[in-house]
C-alpha cells in the first residue's frame, strides 16, 4: 500500500494491491493507518490482518454489494432467441 495526501486540499491518493492494483482518491478519509486493518487469507486459508487506510477498509466493507448489483444487472438483460 502506498498513499499520498495533499496538505492544501486534504485529498488522499491510495494505491492498494490485492490481486491487482486498486487506486482510490478520497477527501472523506484521513490517510492514518494507526488502528485500521483488513482481513486477508493466505493460500492455505489462514486469516491474518493487514494494515490499511480507512478508504480501503470502507471499500472492502461495501464492495460485495456492488459486485452483487453488477451480477444481477447481467442476469436481467434481454436474450436473443
Amino acid at each position: 500500500m502506498e498513499w499520498l495526501q495533499c496538505s492544501k486540499t486534504g485529498i488522499v491518493a491510495t494505491r492498494w494491491t490485492d490481486k491487482s492494483p486498486i487506486y482510490f482518491l478520497s477527501n472523506a478519509h484521513p490517510a492514518e493507518v494507526d488502528d485500521c486493518s483488513v482481513e486477508k487469507k493466505d493460500k492455505a486459508g489462514r486469516k491474518y490482518n493487514v494494515p490499511a487506510t480507512p478508504t480501503v477498509v470502507e471499500y472492502n466493507m461495501y464492495m460485495g454489494g456492488v459486485d452483487h448489483n453488477d451480477k444481477m444487472c447481467r442476469l436481467d438483460r434481454a436474450r436473443k432467441s
